[in-house]
């Protein structure tokens, strides 16, 4: 698929090394999550529109760029390396809301995917039978496997928690750490890619173009992300401050606590004190 010397004829004929297209690809595939992948072959689709195509040299790096997006798309229509990405992010989901939303988005990709399989398979036979029917059936059927994986992984998250020993404050409180620096990774990522739509789509064609609707898709994942780990950090806060109070509260009442002793002492003192010198004086003057 990548070995594209072989391709083309003139100054398509090209003598890039085919293992960089491979790497390419490679570098789509072994991506954590869809989101992860998307990222790459935004660049990929990026690097291509940017190219100049003036000299052969020129339309050589073209012909290769444009084989990056051809093989990186097909990486990602691709139903095993999609479950896997699936996989992953669930097994990076450790509150119920992010399972939720995880849920929420695949049962509306699911009712796109039933919705273009409608269109795909037509009503003859013969459409029914033709490969792009049997990949929008393999599509549509991928999505519902999905869903099952959510409502699973739902289902087993409330187990867990209803069955598993109480954690610590320590350790909830190093679980918060983790979210939070989720979410700052997540909200950087929305930053890069907005700076990029600032940069690079502008214009009414920019935005037109397929770079800057990769850089839409990508954006649109990054921020569902965010959103993802901002409650996760939120639920986590709540989870602590009802199962273990606030810190800040226990340092104030100990301080108001502190500062009755203290003054309760000194007054204490203060009465007996006074009470001592009246009995002295009043020895003293009947001695006299």
């Amino acid at each position: 698929m990548n070995d594209w010397k072989t391709k083309g004829t003139g100054v398509h004929q090209v003598s890039t090394q085919p293992w960089f297209g491979t790497w390419n690809t490679n570098a789509i595939i072994d991506s954590k999550t869809l989101a992860d992948a998307n990222v790459l072959q935004a660049t990929n689709v990026s690097n291509h529109k940017k190219a100049p195509d003036t000299t052969d040299a020129d339309k050589e790096k073209v012909f290769v760029l444009e084989s990056y997006v051809t093989a990186g798309a097909a990486a990602i229509h691709n139903v095993a390396h999609q479950d896997t990405w699936h996989k992953n992010l669930l097994a990076g989901e450790k509150t119920k809301k992010e399972l939720e939303a995880t849920l929420k988005a695949d049962t509306a990709s699911h009712k796109a995917a039933v919705s273009a399989e409608k269109t795909a398979c037509g009503t003859t036979s013969a459409e029914k039978k033709a490969k792009k029917c049997t990949d929008a059936t393999d599509w549509t059927k991928m999505h519902a496997d999905f869903i099952t994986a959510d409502n699973t992984a739902i289902k087993a998250l409330s187990s867990t928690k209803a069955n598993s020993k109480k954690e610590t404050k320590a350790e909830a409180e190093a679980d918060l750490t983790k979210l939070k620096d989720a979410n700052t990774a997540a909200a950087k990522k929305v930053s890069t890619t907005e700076g990029l739509i600032k940069k690079h789509c502008t214009t009414a064609t920019e935005k037109a173009d397929d770079t800057c609707k990769g850089y839409d898709a990508t954006l649109k994942a990054d921020k569902e992300a965010a959103t993802k780990t901002e409650a996760a950090v939120k639920a986590q806060e709540a989870y602590i401050k009802k199962n273990y109070g606030s810190a800040t509260v226990g340092i104030i009442i100990g301080c108001v606590a502190g500062v009755l002793c203290i003054g309760g002492g000194a007054a204490w003192y203060i009465k007996h004190k006074k009470a001592n010198d009246e009995f002295a004086d009043d020895v003293y003057t009947s001695f006299t």
